[in-house]
C-alpha cells in the first residue's frame, strides 16, 4: 500500500512538473521548483491533501539556486535567507561553514577538487561485540551527484535522464 500511495504521489507531482515545462528548475520525490516570472500563473497551493504547499513566505522569492544532486540543494530568497538541504549530511554549525549556497555553486561552476570534506568532531556510533556507544570524530566526503541523469549543458549543467532525447531540449 505505501508504494501505491508513493507511486500516485509522484505522478501527482509530475502533473505539476508538465504544466510549467521549461520553468522546472528542480523536482524530486516531493518538491518543485520552478521559474515564475511576472506574467506566468503560479501553481495552485493549499492546506488540504493533494495541495501543494509554499516553503516561502508571503512575499518572498528565490533569486538564486543550485542543486548537486537528487535532494541536494540550496537557494537564497529576495529576504536574504538561505535554506540549504542536503540528503545525508547532519547540517551542523560546523557543517554549514563547509556546506552552504556559495560553497555548492562553487562546486558546480569553479574548476579544482569536487569534494568538500565535512568534519564532525563527535559520531555517535555502536559497539556491537561490547554493547557499548562511543563517540569517534568522521569525516564525510560532499560531491556534486548526478547519478542515472545525464548533463545536457555543462555550462549550466541542465540534466536529464538518461534515454531522454536531447534533440527535446
Amino acid at each position: 500500500m505505501r508504494r501505491f500511495t508513493t507511486a500516485h504521489a509522484r505522478l501527482h507531482l509530475l502533473q505539476y512538473v508538465e504544466m510549467c515545462e521549461r520553468r522546472t528548475l528542480y523536482f524530486d520525490t516531493d518538491s518543485i521548483i520552478y521559474v515564475c516570472g511576472d506574467s506566468d500563473i503560479p501553481l495552485p497551493t493549499g492546506n488540504t491533501l493533494g495541495c501543494l504547499t509554499s516553503e516561502l513566505e508571503e512575499g518572498e522569492h528565490i533569486v538564486e539556486f543550485c542543486a548537486t544532486g537528487t535532494k541536494s540543494y540550496s537557494y537564497i530568497t529576495n529576504k536574504e535567507h538561505a535554506v540549504c538541504k542536503v540528503k545525508g549530511f547532519t547540517l551542523t554549525r560546523s557543517a554549514e561553514q563547509v556546506i552552504n549556497f556559495h560553497t555548492m555553486r562553487d562546486l558546480l561552476t569553479v574548476p579544482g577538487p569536487q569534494v568538500l570534506p565535512v568534519r564532525y568532531p563527535f559520531n555517535i556510533r555502536r559497539l556491537k561485540r561490547a554493547l557499548e556507544i562511543d563517540a569517534v570524530p568522521m569525516v564525510k566526503k560532499f560531491k556534486p551527484t548526478y547519478t542515472g541523469k545525464q548533463v545536457a549543458d555543462t555550462a549550466t549543467w541542465v540534466s536529464t535522464p538518461y534515454g531522454y532525447d536531447m534533440a527535446l531540449l
